[in-house]
């Protein structure tokens, strides 16, 4: 099973949500290498927040080396966002190293993703991607702190590498893998790939969106009848952020009734 789905078949649905400046990347494929359809899956685009899953890895791979603990806890009372971008701006700034990591992904919190960027600094992130093999993938800037001269990149294949290697339990051993999962499974943003979907699945997954570049991406893995499947789709410059999610939820469901007939 390999390509069963062709981009054109989908170009009918995403045509009356692009716009001349579109820049949209789609990669869908299960585990066992089989693709079942691409677009731009290589072209490097804006990560927004899907590059908090490699922090969240990252910040994994020092708690196996035993140089942080879970458990430790973290003061950030220096760092500050703007508005209600962050959940710590309400309560003590201080919290776990599992509980910002939790946070980041679940509820894609800034301030926590920020903390845990400044415990260890871009360098370390940074080389820690070139080593597990994301060479697209690059962390620029801090979160909610926008710069459009300084953005952070990554594209699907890198995802998909990343996702892989995580689910294969490459990166991290056993107990660390499952953590991990566990907190991608508890997303709460499901207003993109999952928003036509009422049928019980389970998605590992994290969303991102930019308001100010029209933005919403989605990647991750989803299983079906056994299977293991990554999905991918980064949308810029679309008509609006809420129609690039309504656009993502519609490629979504289409590919999902498509693999129920396989």
């Amino acid at each position: 099973m390999e390509n069963i789905i062709k981009f054109e078949d989908l170009e009918e649905i995403i045509d009356k949500y692009k716009t001349e400046k579109s820049k949209i990347s789609i990669y869908v494929r299960d585990m066992n290498k089989n693709i079942i359809v691409y677009y731009n899956s290589n072209i490097k685009v804006n990560s927004a927040s899907c590059i908090k899953v490699g922090i969240m890895v990252a910040v994994l791979k020092k708690v196996q080396l035993n140089e942080v603990k879970l458990e430790d806890i973290i003061n950030f009372e220096n760092l500050n966002l703007d508005g209600d971008d962050g959940i710590y701006n309400e309560i003590e700034k201080k919290a776990t190293v599992l509980e910002l990591l939790t946070f980041m992904i679940i509820n894609s919190d800034n301030l926590a993703t920020n903390a845990l960027i400044e415990l260890f600094g871009f360098q370390y992130y940074n080389n820690f991607f070139k080593e597990i093999g994301l060479l697209n993938t690059e962390l620029n800037r801090f979160m909610g702190i926008y710069n459009l001269e300084k953005e952070n990149y990554t594209n699907n294949e890198d995802m998909y590498n990343l996702y892989k290697q995580l689910f294969q339990e490459k990166l991290l051993n056993k107990e660390l893998s499952g953590i991990a999962k566990n907190i991608l499974y508890k997303q709460r943003a499901k207003n993109a790939s999952q928003r036509y979907i009422y049928e019980d699945i389970k998605v590992y997954h994290k969303t991102g969106g930019l308001g100010y570049l029209n933005l919403k991406n989605d990647c991750g893995c989803f299983e079906m009848k056994g299977k293991l499947y990554y999905f991918g789709f980064f949308m810029e410059q679309m008509t609006s952020k809420k129609d690039a999610s309504i656009l993502i939820g519609k490629l979504f469901k289409f590919i999902y009734m498509k693999l129920l007939q396989y």
